[in-house]
């Protein structure tokens, strides 16, 4: 007897996507340091208290980094801008 499984095999499963992550998670996601993620990131992401344990929700990480692409779409490149050359001057006769 041959039982019929409906799931995918196991090397074509994908790992759950976690609801909430801790701060070094989403250090970890953002590659950001600890200090750039409390001063920058979480003032802008729900975050709340369990226990003692604070939580990030994923999907305002993920709102907050698809504002940062839209917000960048348009705007010239950062660095340090380059020089153009001299404009050619023109001599006048007299």
């Amino acid at each position: 007897m041959t039982i019929a499984s409906t799931d995918a095999p196991r090397e074509e499963r994908t790992a759950p996507v976690p609801l909430v992550v801790s701060p070094a998670e989403a250090c970890v996601m953002l590659d950001v340091s600890m200090a750039h993620l409390y001063k920058r990131v979480l003032p802008e992401v729900e975050v709340y208290k369990e226990g003692r344990a604070t939580k990030i929700v994923v999907a305002s990480l993920k709102r907050r980094q698809d504002r940062l692409v839209a917000e960048r779409q348009g705007k010239r490149p950062r660095g340090r801008r380059r020089k153009s050359p001299p404009a050619p001057q023109t001599l006048v006769s007299a």
